[in-house]
């Protein structure tokens, strides 16, 4: 995609409104604790100037390996498709790790990265007290 940017950056109120989606998972203020205790990091999507959206990495080390976790995206522009452009450059982005993990509530996404090779691996499910 022509002009596309990508490039890791620090919080900012833009990435936290951006971030502030409805989510059964975690908080926006959960990103951001992510974020500044330097355990994820946050990109920023541009395109001619224009911002297109955020993403939030981070890798966790497990028993069989490094596995890289989406941890975060969201799109402010709904013509970009986020997941099918940034999918290749998020991979790349987890350098050894051997597998990633996105954990989501939204079945269109689970269909497009079905497509895109990632298996549906357990529901997160969750009950508050």
């Amino acid at each position: 995609m022509t002009g596309l940017k990508v490039e890791c950056v620090d919080w900012s109120d833009e990435a936290q409104e951006a971030l502030s989606i409805e989510s059964f998972n975690c908080s926006v203020l959960d990103i951001k604790r992510q974020v500044i205790d330097d355990r994820a990091a946050l990109f920023k999507i541009t395109r001619n100037d224009e911002t297109l959206g955020f993403y939030v990495l981070r890798v966790d080390k497990l028993e069989a390996g490094y596995e890289g976790v989406i941890f975060a995206l969201a799109c402010k522009n709904s013509e970009f498709d986020m997941v099918e452009t940034l999918e290749p450059i998020m991979r790349s982005q987890f350098i050894n790790c051997k597998s990633i993990r996105l954990h989501t509530a939204r079945g269109g996404l689970v269909k497009k990265l079905t497509k895109l090779g990632y298996m549906p691996q357990e529901f997160v499910m969750k009950k508050f007290l």
